[in-house]
């Protein structure tokens, strides 16, 4: 699943509360943390990156969303921010996990197809790898 998938974002549109929300209708801080996780999700992708540059822009993304949550106080910014960042980065991770198979056989990208030495073709270890990722 695309990170633009996992925010329900099309190309090039601002993500909206919904109708007679607090703050008005557009949150264009958040939407452009979504547009650039979307461009850096397709470069990380298009490039074959590793498993933590992959995981990167979904985790910026929430970091930023969650830090907005915390508005200008510190105490909660700052631990909401964090919190996001690790969140994003664990959801990535947990998507590309269980796609793994899937991926495999489509030929469609997976940071752990790379990092693992995985391919549709070499699956001589009877899938003991892609087993042992999803942790059975």
């Amino acid at each position: 699943m695309k990170t633009s998938e996992i925010i329900g974002l099309q190309d090039g549109a601002s993500p909206s509360l919904p109708e007679g929300a607090q703050g008005g209708t557009e949150v264009p801080l958040i939407g452009e943390a979504a547009q650039r996780a979307v461009e850096e999700q397709k470069r990380a992708e298009d490039t074959g990156a590793g498993v933590d540059q992959c995981a990167e822009p979904t985790a910026v993304m929430l970091s930023t969303l969650f830090q907005e949550l915390g508005g200008c106080d510190r105490t909660l910014s700052v631990p909401l921010e964090r919190f996001g960042y690790f969140l994003g980065r664990w959801i990535y991770l947990m998507d590309a996990a269980d796609d793994l198979e899937d991926d495999l056989q489509e030929g469609a990208f997976n940071p752990f197809v790379s990092r693992f030495g995985l391919s549709d073709k070499k699956r001589a270890d009877g899938g003991r790898a892609y087993r042992s990722l999803r942790g059975v």
